[in-house]
């Protein structure tokens, strides 16, 4: 209800727009005015305002790297999302290369659980020597909920520290052999090769 008081010819309406953190298309409302006392209402009586929406949906990981060493302790990083969602959101994860697992493999944020929640990274403790390498966590989003199918999906890079070694073995040190005589020595790898090796 607006109130003009006697001997003015207008008065100040204020609207407020409640600040909340939900990405949501612009929003439309119409304001009437009726039922005047000791007046008559003029040509234009209803007026239509937009509401921009200044929230953007969006992931947010609290590390783009992590590091991981085979055979040893695992390392964590959270995901968050940027807006309150309005129904269920669901991120699921993959690795690009075998060499690391996560855990969980999917998150799920609801209308109640929007805080951030924790992916654990473990090295893959294989017996191949690949030296220092890298690979990335990647995740896609689904579910319904406005502006969230369309969000980027930033990876996390991963760089996993090898525990084997590319070091050779000789079965003997010294060799004894006798004129016109052989003798052998066997050579191993420490590691499973990648490719083959060549010594010379």
């Amino acid at each position: 209800t607006a109130t003009i008081e006697a001997g003015q010819t207008s008065t100040t309406v204020s609207l407020a727009v409640a600040d909340d953190v939900i990405d949501e298309p612009n929003e439309v409302v119409g304001i009437e005015l009726s039922g005047p006392t000791f007046a008559s209402l003029g040509v234009t009586n209803s007026y239509v305002y937009t509401i921009s929406d200044d929230d953007t949906a969006g992931v947010t990981a609290s590390q783009s790297t992590r590091s991981v060493t085979e055979g040893s302790s695992s390392q964590t990083l959270t995901y968050v999302l940027d807006t309150a969602p309005t129904s269920t959101v669901l991120l699921t994860f993959t690795t690009s290369t075998a060499g690391i697992t996560v855990a969980p493999m999917t998150m799920s944020f609801t209308t109640d659980n929007s805080t951030p929640q924790t992916l654990t990274i473990l090295a893959t403790d294989d017996s191949i020597y690949e030296a220092t390498h890298t690979t990335s966590v990647l995740f896609t989003v689904s579910g319904s909920v406005y502006g969230y199918p369309d969000v980027s999906l930033p990876s996390v890079v991963v760089t996993i520290t090898d525990n084997e070694t590319s070091d050779i073995t000789l079965s003997r040190s010294t060799l004894a052999i006798t004129e016109g005589g052989t003798s052998s020595f066997t050579m191993v790898l420490a590691a499973q090769p990648t490719s083959t090796v060549t010594i010379t």
